[in-house]
């Protein structure tokens, strides 16, 4: 029987102890609100500090994503609304490279399909095929035509499906399925003529996440390597070896290196010679 009671006993006091609880807790918010509660003397210091966190919101940018800015070292990103201090962001979206100390707006998959596909019809695209066709047609080197000119128009309409293909396997494959930012970011002329070189140079290895941080540039290894493999289904018979196949890869990626010095002193370029205000 002691037995019994002691579990009746037990059983009451395990029902009670949840309310006592929180008939107690109650009671302790109650009497923590009263405290709390606003007199006639803190309710201006409320409603000035009310109005100072309103304020503040609204300065706040509107940004759905996470907006990418190149830091001191181009290695990283800050939060647009810090970096939206320092530096302006980009009305377009379907633009290359980004200025120095530009935000740049983020780009979906489908955005940078549309970016590859839109430098294929670039002039300054097809200014570099038509230097690349006349390089090859002068020093008689890959891909072996002859010399003649019908032999330049072949040189020119291989230089074209070698870039093209470039673009397409790095920008509108690569980049998407590994979540890369296919845009070159500028430095700019506050960092030292050496220092712009080697970055510019040093972009075939290394570019940035859609999240704003430093990896290897794997869409452009692989891109480039694609489109060299591809370059034996249109090159002559003499050319479709391996020597001539990693030749061909290696001076692509110098070529992809000039672009990138292009793009960082091509608005340097331009103010130069007074096309582009400063």
């Amino acid at each position: 029987m002691k037995t019994v009671r002691h579990s009746i006993t037990w059983l009451v006091l395990a029902s009670v102890l949840p309310f006592a609880a929180i008939s107690g807790h109650a009671q302790t918010v109650a009497t923590a609100s009263q405290r709390m509660a606003p007199t006639a003397k803190s309710l201006p210091i409320l409603v000035a500090a009310t109005e100072m966190v309103s304020s503040s919101s609204a300065e706040l940018p509107d940004a759905p994503g996470t907006l990418v800015v190149p830091d001191a070292l181009g290695s990283g990103h800050q939060p647009a609304s810090s970096a939206a201090k320092t530096g302006t962001i980009t009305e377009r979206k379907m633009v290359k490279f980004i200025p120095p100390n530009a935000i740049a707006q983020p780009l979906t998959a489908g955005d940078k399909v549309k970016l590859s596909l839109f430098q294929l019809v670039a002039p300054v695209a097809l200014m570099g095929d038509i230097v690349s066709a006349g390089y090859s047609h002068l020093s008689n080197s890959s891909p072996n035509y002859g010399t003649n000119s019908t032999a330049f128009a072949q040189r020119f309409g291989a230089a074209v499906a070698r870039t093209s293909s470039q673009e397409v396997f790095t920008g509108a494959v690569m980049a998407p399925l590994l979540h890369m930012d296919p845009r070159y970011y500028v430095r700019g002329s506050e960092f030292s003529l050496k220092n712009r070189i080697v970055y510019a140079g040093t972009r075939v290895l290394v570019t940035r996440t859609d999240s704003g941080r430093r990896t290897i540039n794997a869409p452009l290894l692989i891109g480039y390597a694609g489109a060299a493999a591809l370059s034996n289904t249109y090159y002559p018979q003499i050319n479709r070896n391996f020597k001539d196949t990693a030749s061909e890869y290696g001076s692509s990626l110098g070529g992809a290196a000039l672009g990138f010095l292009f793009d960082e002193f091509a608005d340097d370029f331009l103010r130069a010679i007074h096309l582009r205000a400063n």
